[in-house]
């Protein structure tokens, strides 16, 4: 058996198939909200990261969390987390279906929806086939209620009491050897 030989391209050292290239991340710690539509995904503009391929055969493994409260119980069951790539979805819609990569998770009842958050962690191995900088965002798309709020890293009412959390979301990028 003989070793796997590296590679220098544009000053990075690449590693066979399967190894990692670079990885890029983008954090929010603060909280903020974002008003959603129905069937067109909107982006977190600080949940946002760019990577230049150093390949065209690159594949690129994406991941984000998303926690926060929907100002409608409703939605957190009709909407999807995705991405988008330049400002395109990476999942192709299917009709009038609501299309994503995830979906969120809501763990309460009726009687605390604006105290307790729900969270979407998802994963997508994207294929851009470029060597050109590529914007990739996380994004929720509503399948039921246009114009509602998402409230980012908090619950909808905030209150500052130990029952009204707050939370971290992220999105990391990283490119793998084709």
């Amino acid at each position: 058996m003989t070793a796997a030989r590296l590679t220098s391209k544009n000053g990075f050292i690449i590693p066979p198939a399967g190894g990692i290239i670079q990885i890029q991340y983008a954090q929010k710690t603060d909280t903020g909200s974002i008003t959603l539509t129905v069937g067109t995904p909107v982006a977190f503009t600080d949940l946002s990261v760019n990577i230049t391929p150093t390949s065209t055969s690159s594949i690129i493994k994406l991941e984000a969390m998303l926690c926060g409260e929907f100002g409608d119980a409703d939605n957190a069951w009709n909407s999807v987390s995705t991405f988008l790539r330049d400002d395109v979805n990476v999942i192709t819609q299917v009709g009038s279906r609501t299309c994503g990569v995830g979906h969120f998770a809501s763990p309460y009842h009726e009687d605390n929806q604006s105290s307790t958050p729900e969270w979407s962690y998802y994963t997508y191995f994207d294929t851009p086939n470029t060597t050109s900088q590529v914007t990739y965002k996380a994004a929720i798309e509503a399948g039921w209620i246009n114009g509602d709020t998402f409230y980012i890293n908090r619950t909808k009412d905030d209150t500052n009491a130990s029952n009204f959390e707050r939370m971290t979301s992220f999105i990391t990028v990283t490119e793998i050897a084709g």
